[in-house]
């Protein structure tokens, strides 16, 4: 007595969504039916739903204890910060003709410009900021938490310093010494007239 070997299989067609399932009907011949496969067909059987899967969190980064003050060098500008869930901290200063920056704390000269200074995820910097051009400016500064080599500059902290032309501030030192000098000349000629007296 003769038979066949069938197997339910899934189409070649490029969704791969139909199940041909083999079955022998009411005269005893073998024949097949087709079915929709919602969730895709493989190995002759529909696939499952696949299970929901659990979001992975984002993480978070901030900065915190951003400050600006002069408690530590003469005419210095303090940045302070913690940077949480990061590598570490891009440190960028917005370049400018005429700015000058050093780092109060050694003396060296500060660069500017992108990619900034690569930072501890914690730390302190104490700037000095130094306008060699006529008009004040406007200098921007910038604190970027880095993942791996990924700025998240969604996250970044901006703050704008306004930096005085350096002949300005040259002008109110020299125009204070003028005036100390006419006090001190007009104390000794008041002197002077007392011991005439």
């Amino acid at each position: 007595m003769g038979y066949s070997i069938a197997n339910d299989c899934c189409s070649n067609s490029l969704t791969n969504r139909q199940l041909n399932e083999v079955y022998c009907n009411e005269e005893g011949n073998l024949t097949s039916i087709g079915y929709e496969c919602p969730n895709g067909c493989s190995n002759g059987a529909c696939l499952a739903e696949p299970l929901p899967t659990t979001p992975v969190a984002k993480p978070k980064f901030w900065i915190s204890g951003y400050s600006k003050t002069d408690s530590l060098y003469e005419g210095d500008v303090k940045f302070n910060w913690e940077v949480k869930n990061a590598d570490f901290l891009d440190f960028r200063v917005t370049c400018q003709d005429g700015l000058a920056i050093k780092d109060a704390a050694t003396g060296e000269d500060f660069a500017c410009g992108e990619p900034g200074r690569r930072m501890a995820t914690d730390g302190v910097i104490y700037l000095i900021f130094t306008n060699n051009s006529a008009s004040s400016m406007n200098v921007e500064t910038k604190m970027i938490p880095v993942v791996g080599d990924e700025p998240k500059t969604a996250y970044a902290i901006t703050y704008n310093i306004s930096v005085a032309p350096q002949s300005v501030l040259n002008n109110v030192g020299i125009n204070l010494a003028n005036i100390s000098k006419i006090v001190s000349d007009l104390f000794k000629a008041i002197k002077k007239q007392i011991k005439y007296l």
